[in-house]
């Protein structure tokens, strides 16, 4: 599985979305339980800005990812790689640099 060695910009963004079931009873009882061994799955919005020919890089792996494909990621201040999709991502190009934003959810392979 390839890893994604690009550098990320300092304040990345993490989003937790639990997943959760409802049962709603009567009287505005409801009853919720995880969905799911691994229902706490994240988010990680990142930011990149690279010199165009590294930016091209970039862009490159995650179209060659498609959005499907799993591949590893190391957040930052994090001993600990996790395995991620991308399924969205854009870019812009500036004279000097090429900003990159990428959202990578954490999946269980």
């Amino acid at each position: 599985m390839e890893t994604f060695n690009w550098p990320i910009k300092p304040g990345m963004k993490t989003d937790f979305s639990p997943r959760i079931k409802e049962a709603q009873f009567g009287d505005g009882y409801a009853q919720r339980s995880p969905d799911g061994i691994n229902h706490q799955l994240r988010k990680i919005n990142v930011m990149l800005s690279l010199k165009p020919q590294i930016a091209d890089e970039a862009l490159l792996f995650l179209a060659k990812h498609g959005g499907y494909k799993s591949f590893i990621f190391q957040p930052i201040k994090s001993n600990k790689s996790i395995t991620v999709i991308c399924k969205k991502w854009s870019s812009d190009k500036k004279t000097l640099k090429t900003e990159i934003s990428a959202e990578f959810e954490e999946v269980i392979i």
